[in-house]
């Protein structure tokens, strides 16, 4: 199978975030065995664009997605936040390629309006639409004939290369990254939690070596900065705009999982259904959070067994490769070919 897969592949950024998730779905499609094309739309128009411009690239990138279609004639084309991309560009290639799919993902939170603005601006050309967020808050998105489903972010073991519960001399107790560069204490009209939360973790634990990137007077870590500073890592702070999302948590759980670091999580969030009370940092309130963290910076050999399996379970649950399979599978409505541990409904 020939997929054409449209999203930010990052070279604007000389790869700094070469951990984004469409990377690790081409590399999970790649090994599945299809031919993955990848088109960086944003690159793509940026390059065509007046002075560099993206805005001025739109058309230029449109007309190469249709040339491009034309040339590969795939047949399942992934769109992931490829917001240059315009839905009459994909009535247009449909209309070239009847018989092909079109999905889209998207890993960002719904109580975002914007985010859910953008969804639906596709809902109508494409077959699928894939959100890092479960339950009720997808029927928004499903229409005749086309589904919405959940799917979990994936891990990559050849990025996610990590092993943070077996590093002996741990540079930080706890991590946590914030990337926007001014940490804005709201988003979309959304009160963000995280960094505050974060704040009050640093009071309440003095003398914890905190490592903070991306928050207000903290430099920005990329790359394999990033990488490598995880895996020196203690405790992953998982915190998001908002942590009560069902199945929702920032990429960056991911990350922390995927590079063996113990990760916090919200039981509000509902991922005790898919991961269990030794495989994470599970707690209910501000309070619980503080003490369970003191508990296992005090015992260091119970906070590494716990990461390790939770490491263990997210490489073998959400495996950049097995949710490419699944987004394959419910896109070209094929029979799941095994259970897998997170949702499977469609709406």
């Amino acid at each position: 199978m020939r997929i054409i897969h449209v999203s930010n592949f990052e070279t604007k950024n000389d790869l700094a975030f070469a951990y984004h998730t469409a990377r690790k779905l081409s590399f999970g499609l790649v090994r599945l065995g299809y031919a993955v094309f990848d088109f960086s739309d944003r690159d793509i128009a940026r390059a065509e664009g007046i002075l560099k411009h993206r805005k001025f690239g739109v058309g230029p990138t449109n007309r190469k997605l249709v040339n491009a279609c034309r040339n590969i004639r795939p047949h399942l084309v992934l769109l992931g936040h490829a917001d240059v991309i315009r839905p009459d560009t994909l009535a247009e290639i449909r209309a070239i390629l009847p018989e092909v799919r079109i999905a889209q993902w998207n890993h960002d939170a719904l109580f975002v309006p914007s985010n859910c603005v953008k969804i639906g601006r596709k809902l109508d050309v494409v077959d699928a639409t894939f959100v890092t967020t479960a339950g009720d808050e997808l029927r928004q998105f499903a229409r005749p004939g086309k589904i919405a489903a959940y799917m979990p972010n994936p891990v990559d073991s050849s990025i996610e290369s990590g092993r943070a519960f077996a590093e002996q001399a741990p540079r930080y107790d706890l991590f946590f990254s914030s990337r926007n560069p001014h940490a804005r204490r709201m988003w979309d009209g959304v009160p963000t939690e995280n960094e505050a939360i974060a704040r009050q973790l640093e009071a309440a634990l003095p003398g914890r070596r905190f490592a903070l990137p991306g928050l207000p007077g903290n430099p920005h870590l990329y790359g394999m900065d990033y990488i490598e500073a995880l895996g020196g890592s203690r405790i992953g702070l998982n915190l998001n705009i908002r942590n009560d999302g069902y199945l929702y948590a920032s990429d960056r759980m991911g990350h922390m999982l995927g590079n063996g670091v113990l990760t916090t999580i919200d039981r509000g969030s509902g991922f005790d259904r898919m991961f269990r009370e030794d495989e994470a940092l599970f707690y209910s309130s501000a309070g619980e959070l503080v003490e369970r963290i003191r508990y296992f910076l005090e015992h260091d050999q119970e906070l590494r067994d716990t990461a390790e399996r939770g490491w263990r379970r997210a490489h073998a649950m959400c495996d950049g490769a097995r949710v490419a399979k699944y987004l394959v599978e419910q896109t070209m409505r094929v029979p799941l070919s095994e259970a897998y541990e997170w949702p499977t409904e469609t709406y």
